[in-house]
Order: C-alpha cells, then structure tokens, then sequence
C-alpha cells in the first residue's frame, strides 16, 4: 500500500490553488478528486493542470473544470504484475484503485528509474551588462545568491532529477565556470563544456556538442532561479510530440495610458490605465535532437531564430506554463530580490 495517499485527496469543488499547492507538496504527483464516500471522481496530473491554464481557466476555478474524468484505475482483485505491466504498456506514472463501487482504496506508483538520459545544456557565456559592477570580474551564473553561485543551484535541483549528463556554454569569465565546477565529479555528474570563440547568442553553441543525441535536451539560461518541475516537464515534452517545448511564465502589467477604442471619428470605449497580462519566454526549453540541424556553426543564433524557423516549417513548438517560484537575475533589483527570496525557496 501507497503510504499517504490520503494526503492527495480532495472535493470537487476544491479550486485551481489548492490543487496546484496539493500537487507540489505530495510525492505522488497526483490529486485524487472524491466525493462525500470516497468514490473516486477523477484525477489531476500536473500536465492536467498546466493546460487548463493555457485554456485561461483562473485560479478559482473549481477542479472539477478540468480533472480526468475516466482515469485509468486498477481494481483491488488485479494483482500487482498486471498493474505494472499496464502502467508500462500505457507510460502511467500513477493508477488509482478502486474496489467494485468504485470507492478509492490505494494508489499504486510506478517504480522510479534512476537516473535520465537526457542531456542538459546550460547558457553561461553571457556578459551579465545589466549586472555591472557585479559581473565585472565575476560571470552571472557565478555570482553567489545564498550560500553558493547561480549555476550552483541549478545544476543541483537538476540533479535531484535525475539528470547526470551537463554541457555548459562558456565565454565571457567561462575559466572561472571551468575551475569551479571542473568535470562534475564532485557533483556525482559530469560536466562538458562548449567553448565559445565568440557570442553565439541563446542557442548557436548548440551546434558545438559532438556527440550524437538520441533523447531531447534541456537548454536553460544560467541566470535563472526556479522551483519548476523537470520531471514533469520532460512528461509534458514527450507526451505531445512536439520538436521543441518552450517554459512561459505569466506576466501582468499596468498601462501607463487610458486606452480609447474608436469607430471613426466616435469614441467608442475608455479603459483607464488597463492591467494586461501575457505570457513571456521564461528561458527554459526542451529540443529533440533534430533541431540542432538548424543551426549553422559558429553563427550567432538565438532561441527565438530556431523557434521561428520550426513554425515557418510548421513544425509547431509547443509551450509548457510555469506556476511555480520563477525568477529571472536579469538586473540589479532581480539579484536583490533573489538574495531576499532564497532562503523561503531554496
């Protein structure tokens, strides 16, 4: 029997919020949706929840809006065999058990793999202008929020996933990267390093990995910090069969300015300094290898170029929206609000 899995259970009418706090606090990754007997009604994955927020549904909304409604369950009289072999045969992470009146009675979890294949590429060889006189003698990624550099803290929660195999972009300050992380080793990974002769923008040193890849590939940015899941990220990549899936993160802003509609030369409406909210690029992206023939070597590229060139060739990127702690070190009071929030985060 599953221990806690009690834990994941809530009503139908249990909002966006509390299911997405549900979600990040339980190791099961996954939220059981019962009723007043324990019935089971329908299941929310993190993937489940991520799309209902590329639908536009809000953060109040009831969970019962976008949950499973036919999860795939097991039954208490199916022995444990058949169940994995489901789970494999169908790439299900977690199966529900019911008994015959469909009353949840455990949960079972597919066992963990260890660790991944996948490769990692992490941008480190930016110059970090907005950051000066920080970076003047020390790169972004080195700089040291809490009690260990940017790309410290990177690498590790990557590794808490898994992932073993890094490449780390180097140019402006790279020695220092180098001297500090040197192979991995210390780290229980290992670490390469592509070597920029000059800048190559946010995905040109792409073209400088040697080896031949046969799984897709993370590429981060190394100023950013972030609770994102990768495991679940990697699921969501894989599941939608895209070539390339971009992180975005909400963005809301205030207009300065009344905006005034018009038809002709009569007024038609007036919003007062109206609040917007978008979605932007939050430097976070998972490629499968074929991408990287788009990239002519040694030639500045960046990510928005590779993206544009995919939906030019209707090989359509997707996007995997991030809700959990995301923040850019792009200017000076990013990196004191990183320092201030470090702590509560990491």
């Amino acid at each position: 029997m599953t221990k806690n899995w009690r834990g994941t259970c809530v009503s139908p009418d249990t909002n966006m919020r509390s299911t997405l706090e549900c979600l990040e606090e339980s190791a099961l990754q996954i939220v059981l949706v019962t009723d007043g007997d324990q019935k089971l009604l329908g299941v929310v994955t993190d993937g489940d929840a991520r799309r209902a927020l590329l639908k536009g549904l809000g953060m109040e909304t009831a969970v019962s809006e976008f949950m499973v409604i036919d999860p795939q369950c097991g039954n208490v009289g199916d022995s444990r065999e058949m169940l994995m072999n489901r789970m494999r045969s169908g790439s299900i992470h977690q199966m529900p058990i019911i008994d015959d009146s469909g009353v949840l009675v455990d949960i079972i979890l597919a066992k963990n793999k260890g660790t991944l294949p996948n490769n990692v590429v992490l941008m480190a060889g930016g110059s970090g202008v907005r950051l000066r006189p920080l970076t003047s003698d020390i790169p972004k990624p080195m700089l040291h929020i809490g009690n260990r550099p940017i790309l410290e803290t990177i690498i590790s929660q990557l590794h808490n996933f898994g992932f073993v195999n890094f490449h780390i972009s180097l140019n402006y300050l790279g020695e220092q990267i180098e001297a500090h992380f040197d192979d991995g080793t210390q780290w229980g990974i290992s670490i390469k390093y592509l070597k920029e002769n000059m800048p190559l923008g946010t995905a040109g040193s792409l073209s400088l990995l040697e080896q031949t890849l046969n799984e897709p590939i993370i590429v981060m940015n190394s100023d950013l910090l972030t609770k994102l899941n990768f495991e679940h990220l990697l699921a969501f990549h894989n599941a939608h069969n895209s070539s390339l899936t971009v992180c975005v993160r909400d963005y809301s802003y205030v207009l300065p300015y009344g905006i005034i509609e018009v038809e002709g030369q009569n007024l038609m409406s007036l919003q007062e300094k109206p609040q917007k909210k978008v979605l932007v690029n939050a430097g976070i992206y998972i490629i499968d290898p074929h991408v990287i023939d788009l990239i002519k070597p040694n030639s500045y590229t960046d990510m928005t170029d590779i993206i544009q060139q995919l939906i030019k060739n209707k090989d359509r990127p997707c996007v995997f929206p991030i809700h959990e702690y995301w923040l850019d070190i792009g200017q000076k009071h990013d990196f004191q609000r990183a320092e201030d929030e470090f702590l509560d985060n990491f």
